[in-house]
């Protein structure tokens, strides 16, 4: 965390985290994505091709609930 601090650069971590690298299930990645999701959650998920299956639904899902995708920076208000 110093060394990352030294260099401009800040830590953060996910608050859901899809596991997508292990599981590829789209099914599991949305449920995963979904369950419990909250303004200002962080969501891990990787370039795999079930992530990509999954997402259209996850983002449709987040959209009905009110919420917005947008980038770490804005969401930690940099």
């Amino acid at each position: 965390v110093d060394a990352a601090a030294e260099l401009g650069y800040k830590v953060i971590l996910g608050s859901k985290d899809t596991i997508d690298w292990r599981d590829h299930d789209a099914t599991l990645i949305f449920s995963r994505a979904t369950e419990g999701i909250e303004g200002g959650d962080l969501v891990l998920m990787h370039p795999t091709e079930e992530t990509a299956e999954a997402l259209p639904s996850v983002l449709a899902f987040y959209k009905e609930k009110g919420l917005a995708q947008c980038p770490v920076s804005e969401t930690l208000g940099l």
